[in-house]
């Protein structure tokens, strides 16, 4: 009499039990299908977002473990690796610290590999102020067609007709000499009042950028002229 009412019961539940079954196998296949979790390794990643020319210290940066296949093979594994590098480029938090990013040192450190690195003033332009280390900047040179602007003691206008103490009208042309030079970091001034570019009286001499340009791009700095005005163009 209990057997057969066991009989029934599982005969009427024989579907749920059937699923029950096929659940359990399921999930076994799945667990044993599924891979194992990927090796990883642990590598040096910056903390918060750092600025371009900041001198890393061991709370900049922090220890993170990522898969062994993303994890770039010069990376740095150990704080103390980074401890007194400085940011070459803004770095945001979570970058893994490489020697490519940080620079042991010096403004020629800093710069990209295949780059080198020149000097040159920005003279009256106003968009020196808003040039920062890490920003990338298009050089242009200005020049007026004569060399100089001062008055030659003639002047032709549109009609043909002549002045006579008139400056002569001339023609300015810009030419490029570098495009996406990034500027870098400069060692602040040891005096001063942290003004202008280089942290000293920014009316004292002209501003100055450091730039890390390709050796054709030098040669063009280089070999301006004198009178050429050169100007900062910010581009992404």
């Amino acid at each position: 009499m209990l057997r057969s009412r066991v009989a029934r019961a599982f005969w009427r539940a024989r579907f749920a039990i059937a699923a029950v079954c096929l659940g359990l196998a399921a999930a076994l296949v799945v667990g044993a299908l599924r891979p194992a979790p990927p090796a990883t390794v642990p590598v040096l990643v910056v903390a918060h977002d750092v600025a371009a020319g900041t001198p890393l210290d061991t709370h900049d940066v922090r220890v993170s473990r990522v898969p062994t296949a993303l994890a770039p093979q010069t990376a740095y594994r150990e704080p103390d690796d980074a401890a007194g590098r400085v940011a070459s480029v803004a770095l945001a938090a979570g970058t893994v610290v490489t020697p490519g990013l940080v620079a042991a040192g010096g403004v020629a450190a800093t710069a990209p590999k295949g780059r080198v690195v020149v000097a040159l003033s920005l003279g009256d332009d106003p968009a020196a102020a808003l040039v920062g280390p890490g920003d990338h900047v298009d050089l242009l040179a200005s020049t007026t067609d004569g060399a100089t602007d001062e008055p030659s003691g003639t002047d032709t206008n549109d009609t043909g007709d002549t002045g006579g103490d008139a400056p002569e009208r001339r023609e300015r042309t810009s030419s490029y000499l570098a495009r996406r030079a990034l500027v870098l970091p400069q060692a602040q001034a040891e005096h001063g009042s942290g003004g202008g570019l280089l942290g000293g009286d920014s009316t004292a001499t002209a501003p100055t950028i450091v730039v890390a340009v390709t050796a054709k791009e030098a040669e063009a700095i280089a070999g301006r002229p004198d009178w050429a005005r050169v100007t900062a163009v910010l581009v992404r």
